[in-house]
């Protein structure tokens, strides 16, 4: 994932490298990549992704956040799903993202 920081409301990329059981998966056998994230009261979307350099054997999948997408601070959640011709559509191993006001201290 990214380092940088995310505020409420702020359009954002967010890159997720792909890990399954503590190892980066190579996506180039990947048909479809997506990335389910649930927000803080447990709602939760999925958005179609992409990889971020082809053919993806770093594991990188990202999604562009427009304005507004995200609209609660506090802890989000996101996992990257991805589908491989004959096994289906597989989850990667989830990770936290934190989302902050934007009056915030940037520390």
């Amino acid at each position: 994932m990214s380092d940088e920081r995310i505020e409420i409301n702020q359009p954002f990329r967010l890159i997720l490298t792909c890990y399954k059981d503590g190892v980066i998966v190579d996506l180039a056998t990947t048909t479809t990549q997506s990335i389910e994230y649930r927000d803080p009261s447990g709602t939760e979307v999925k958005v179609t992704a992409s990889i971020l350099n082809p053919p993806g054997t770093n594991g990188k999948i990202y999604y562009d956040f427009v304005q507004d997408d995200i609209n609660k601070i506090n802890l989000w959640k996101a996992k990257p799903w991805l589908t491989f011709a004959g096994l289906g559509e597989i989850p990667g191993d989830p990770v936290d993202v934190e989302i902050y006001d934007e009056w915030e201290s940037k520390e």
